[in-house]
């Protein structure tokens, strides 16, 4: 049984003690980040992933999703619920989970050609009440600014049209929608995933947005300008075009040279 151990730093959270550490199976996710509160659908190929699903699904449908930066797994994972799943072929497997929670990831291995992770909750550290409003405020302000966006863009992700009918999200609950609905690109989602201050992940995107705000506007007053030269130039061609056919109607006719 091969067993890896991953480094942790613990960066404002705290694991739970040793009786809290729980074993899950766990499917390693390349090239894209999953986040708790985000429903998604996944495709996996390989025959000890798809019996690791397969496992869990018998069990409690708990599965741990484990990333990677340059190559290694990151200590950071998400404990996420298959709601569903099928056999596309003996050897991939489609399903839709969602993620549930950040979870320190303790070891990484495989048994019985079943992988699995041990891992520890995270628990949030107690903060004081002027911290509560502070993050109550900076939640407040990524939301409305990723509202404008949209507005702005004039489309609305299918995944989170739901979540925006909702009057109130936690600050936690809000910098994830938001991760996961933004196009970001897949380090900075991870950076994303691995900041576990949910302070510094809204700081994070309440600079982010007000770049794409300011990055958006800009783009709609270009397209504004370069509509309105268009307008001004098609409105020239019809005056003229007018005139001509006044012309035409009246018989008035230029003179012409002949050589």
């Amino acid at each position: 049984m091969a067993i890896r151990e991953i480094n942790y730093n613990s960066r404002n959270l705290r694991s739970s003690e040793e009786d809290k550490v729980k074993t899950y199976p766990a499917v390693v996710i390349r090239k894209s980040v999953v986040f708790p509160s985000e429903k998604v659908p996944i495709v996996i190929e390989g025959k000890e992933l798809v019996e690791t699903v397969e496992t869990a699904v018998k069990g409690d449908s708990k599965v741990v999703l484990i990333f990677k930066k340059n190559g290694d797994e990151i200590s950071i994972g998400v404990l996420a619920k298959i709601h569903q799943s099928w056999r596309l072929n003996p050897f991939s497997l489609g399903m839709t989970l969602e993620g549930l929670s950040r979870v320190k990831i303790k070891k990484f291995f495989t048994e019985k050609n079943i992988s699995k992770a041990e891992v520890a909750e995270l628990i949030s550290e107690k903060i004081s009440e002027s911290q509560k409003m502070e993050l109550e405020a900076l939640g407040r302000s990524v939301y409305d600014q990723f509202k404008k966006l949209l507005q702005l863009e004039g489309v609305v992700p299918l995944m989170i049209a739901s979540e925006l009918q909702k009057e109130h999200h936690s600050p936690e609950k809000i910098s994830d929608i938001v991760s996961y609905a933004l196009d970001l690109s897949f380090e900075n989602k991870l950076e994303l995933l691995e900041t576990l201050s949910v302070k510094r992940r809204l700081e994070m995107l309440n600079s982010r947005l007000a770049k794409e705000l300011n990055i958006v506007k800009t783009e709609m007053k270009i397209q504004g300008e370069v509509e309105k030269e268009i307008g001004k130039a098609q409105r020239e061609v019809l005056l003229r075009e007018h005139l001509k056919a006044i012309e035409k109607e009246l018989g008035i006719v230029k003179e012409q040279k002949e050589y």
